[in-house]
């Protein structure tokens, strides 16, 4: 767990624990031809109001196996 331009560690912890009071997960699964070595953008529409949707930016497509035997993410 990291906390970001505070030396406050409760303040910190209480913004982690309301942070996951509600959370969604989204999976990607890239097209098999999409494993190129290289970074690709990822955007998220929320229809919405109110909402502060973080998640990452980029993905990068690595055509290398990974430790679990797989390509990609």
């Amino acid at each position: 767990m990291a906390f970001f331009n505070t030396n406050e560690v409760a303040g910190g912890a209480q913004q982690a624990l309301n942070d996951s009071a509600a959370s969604y997960t989204l999976g990607l699964y890239p097209e098999t031809d999409a494993f190129d070595d290289k970074p690709h953008a990822i955007k998220l529409h929320v229809k919405r109001t109110g909402f502060q949707v973080r998640y990452p930016k980029v993905y990068f497509a690595a055509k290398e196996l990974n430790a679990a035997g797989q390509t990609g993410v």
